[in-house]
């Protein structure tokens, strides 16, 4: 058997060499990518639908980090998209690798697993594990870290302003989360969560973002990370029946949504928000058939992404830690510009900073958007 294989990979070697490359092929190898990645990448360059000028290093870097199975995969759906209208290639592709982990995490096939089941059960045991006689390993399992924290923005600034200024500062950001305040639904809290395609990217943001010599319509930030999310357990997300649907185009109706859904089986009910929506299933299994079946997938000339929704985190809860947020950021820009807390421009609009822009954690635990961007209720 291992001779057969042997001999089935040395044919897949002969037909790779056999096969005419272009000169960034060479680039590609000595950028590091697996052979079989830069060998795919190639094809499509000869397509004509993607030139290597079109990929930045966030893009190769992350085919570069992706198992190889993977990255081929990626690459097979993006070859198959519809590029037309797309202009930042690279982005697009960067979407697509981000989609297809979410996927892969969500264990799809088998219609309850969420997370990578295996290394994290492997941990389990192993916490509390007693080594020696009174000595026992403490085990924890890191998330990467894709949120980040910004204070001291203007209140009056909205979820698509603030992603246009901060996208043109850092590379890689996906998504926006902001809060309005409870006295006045049209302005935002003073913060707002910065989240990233990939730890790397939330990491080099953080770095440029923090110098402070940068200014934000001409404020100083704050800028830290977010505390980790409290994810949903594995038997929270095996009872979930509802797909959260982002990308749609603003044509897109609820009664469209409705009508490309239903095939996978029985709707309860469709609520679309903007460019989002919640579709409501009455079994779980047509759920996640549909969200295999339709992740990726042109709709109204979009690509859109479905995932299982995440059940909504309770609002008290978020309430108190919003308020507790807001507190803690107030202390530090009083400690750092030596204003009160009841100056005028905490109530409606940033207050200058002055010294490094550092400051406490966010608490982003458990969060999404306004109603909760993948959290439906």
């Amino acid at each position: 058997m291992a001779e057969g294989n042997g001999e089935i990979k040395m044919e897949e070697k002969q037909e790779m060499e056999n096969v005419e490359r272009t000169e960034d092929f060479n680039k590609l190898m000595q950028y590091g990518l697996d052979e079989k990645v830069a060998a795919k990448l190639d094809e499509i360059y000869k397509t004509g639908k993607l030139a290597h000028i079109d990929l930045d290093e966030r893009a190769l870097d992350a085919l570069k980090e992706f198992p190889v199975d993977g990255a081929l995969n990626v690459l097979t759906q993006f070859l198959e998209s519809n590029l037309e209208h797309v202009s930042n290639k690279s982005a697009y592709l960067c979407g697509v690798m981000k989609t297809y982990r979410q996927k892969s995490r969500a264990g799809q096939g088998t219609g309850t697993s969420t997370t990578p089941k295996a290394p994290d059960e492997d941990k389990i045991k192993l916490d509390n594990h007693e080594i020696k006689p009174g000595k026992s390993l403490k085990v924890n399992i890191s998330v990467p870290n894709l949120r980040l924290f910004v204070g001291n923005i203007p209140k009056s600034k909205g979820k698509e302003e603030i992603l246009e200024e901060f996208g043109k500062l850092t590379a890689g950001l996906t998504e926006v989360i902001i809060y309005s305040s409870p006295d006045d639904k049209k302005k935002n809290r003073g913060f707002c969560f910065l989240e990233y395609e990939s730890h790397k990217a939330a990491s080099l943001a953080k770095r440029r973002l923090s110098t402070g010599r940068i200014k934000v319509w001409g404020c100083d930030i704050i800028v830290d990370w977010a505390d980790p999310q409290e994810e949903p357990d594995e038997q929270t997300m095996s009872k979930v029946r509802v797909l959260y649907v982002r990308n749609l185009t603003q044509d897109c109706s609820e009664e469209k949504l409705k009508e490309s859904f239903e095939q996978y089986g029985k709707i309860e009910r469709v609520k679309k928000i903007k460019d989002y929506a919640f579709i409501h299933f009455e079994d779980r299994d047509n759920a996640v058939k549909a969200m295999n079946e339709l992740n990726g997938k042109e709709m109204g000339g979009s690509h859109i992404e479905v995932s299982l929704a995440k059940p909504p985190s309770d609002k008290k809860k978020k309430e108190e830690m919003l308020r507790a947020r807001e507190r803690r950021m107030m202390q530090m820009l009083q400690g750092r510009g030596g204003g009160s807390p009841s100056h005028p421009s905490m109530m409606g609009g940033p207050m200058p900073v002055r010294g490094p822009a550092q400051g406490p954690r966010g608490t982003g635990a458990g969060m999404r958007g306004q109603m909760g961007r993948g959290d439906y209720g």
